[in-house]
């Protein structure tokens, strides 16, 4: 039938030519909104062949969920006669999805009588993935300006709290008539203040080489069950003050823990998750050990405080992220240890991952290559 209109058309050939080889889709319909016609980008487009498109057919090639509304609008169309343009969704019968625009115009004869429409379907997948995509960088380029924010807010606060304890306090300490039990505890005030503003500080400067490229491994051999020991003996103090019992376990015999990789990043890494681990524990038990697996080392902090909800175990290793928590808040901090973290154990070529549930406890895990440093090399 499509053909035979064709036929009857002034200059069919050409016009003929032109619908054959358009890089749109084109259809007709009678004055009923059935198919007459389609061409072969129509049918490239759809997945259907011409026969199929026929009459009601050309519904078969609409995403299941767009054809409700589509089919009901274009009845609506139909019946009062109005040109339509609509976006809407193809599924091919290989499962691939083509965003089209449908526009359709009614035809009339020379009486005025409505004898069908003639449309066009534009291929429109490209400009839909862009659009999706722009709106995406856009969503996330104003969380990412959110995130800052707060986090600047949140940093500024944590900057201001120790400083002005350091500038307070150093001022009692000028009074003459101080007592000798008021100038210890202040000193003590003024020190932890001042390592509390050194530790924010470190946490920005090591933030910022990390995003420029700029931080940079360097190895060296060293005994590991030595480090463990050491960091375990920074937090004994802090541990006690929070009613915490503070433990620590070593696997590999000392010969066997002489290894070689970058200390320092490696003693930040668990200091960071020490200090989360005493921060967020009252009362409670933290484990740091390690143990060797499939030829890495895996370190664990494990405590019995706060817990982690589901929803964040995977945020709260993104720059940024922990400042957004309530709890962060509450407990302080810069809330840049665990992106600190993070970074430099896949620096070293490891990963790290947690097991938490909230008001059970966290459980950090992360690896590195164990490389055992040979005497004489």
């Amino acid at each position: 039938m499509g053909s035979y209109l064709l036929d009857k058309m002034p200059e069919n050939k050409a016009l003929r030519a032109f619908t054959e080889s358009a890089p749109v889709g084109i259809f007709s319909t009678d004055c009923n909104g059935k198919t007459l016609y389609v061409n072969p980008c129509w049918c490239k487009l759809s997945g259907l062949s011409f026969d199929d498109a026929m009459g009601d057919g050309w519904m078969k090639a609409v995403h299941p969920d767009d054809l409700p509304w589509l089919k009901a609008g274009w009845e609506e169309s139909v019946a009062v006669r109005q040109t339509s343009s609509t976006e809407y969704r193809f599924l091919r019968s290989d499962g691939s999805v083509v965003w089209v625009m449908g526009n359709s115009t009614p035809q009339f004869n020379a009486s005025g009588d409505l004898t069908g429409y003639i449309g066009t379907i534009t291929d429109i997948t490209e400009k839909k993935k862009m659009l999706k995509d722009l709106l995406a960088a856009k969503e996330k380029a104003e969380e990412s300006d959110r995130l800052k924010t707060s986090f600047l807010n949140n940093i500024s606060h944590e900057i201001r709290t120790p400083l002005n304890a350091i500038t307070g306090f150093c001022a009692f300490l000028s009074d003459p008539d101080l007592s000798h039990e008021k100038r210890e505890s202040f000193t003590k005030i003024i020190i932890e203040s001042s390592d509390q503003l050194l530790f924010i500080i470190t946490d920005i400067i090591n933030i910022a080489a990390i995003e420029s490229g700029h931080e940079k491994v360097c190895e060296k051999e060293f005994n590991l069950n030595a480090m463990i020991k050491m960091v375990t003996g920074r937090f004994a103090s802090r541990a006690r003050e929070q009613y915490n019992l503070l433990r620590h376990q070593t696997f590999l015999p000392d010969e066997e823990a002489e290894i070689f990789t970058d200390r320092t990043k490696l003693v930040q890494i668990l200091s960071n998750l020490l200090n989360n681990a005493v921060k967020f524990t009252h009362k409670g038990k933290i484990d740091l050990g390690y143990c060797l697996k499939d030829g890495n080392l895996e370190f664990y902090v494990k405590d019995t405080g706060i817990g982690i909800p589901d929803n964040l175990k995977n945020e709260i290793f993104h720059i940024f992220r922990q400042v957004e928590s309530s709890d962060n808040r509450n407990f302080g901090g810069s809330g840049l240890g665990l992106s600190i973290s993070k970074a430099y154990v896949e620096m070293l070529g490891g990963r790290i991952w947690v097991d938490s549930e909230p008001g059970r406890g966290a459980a950090f895990y992360f690896t590195i290559p164990y490389k055992k440093h040979e005497p004489g090399t």
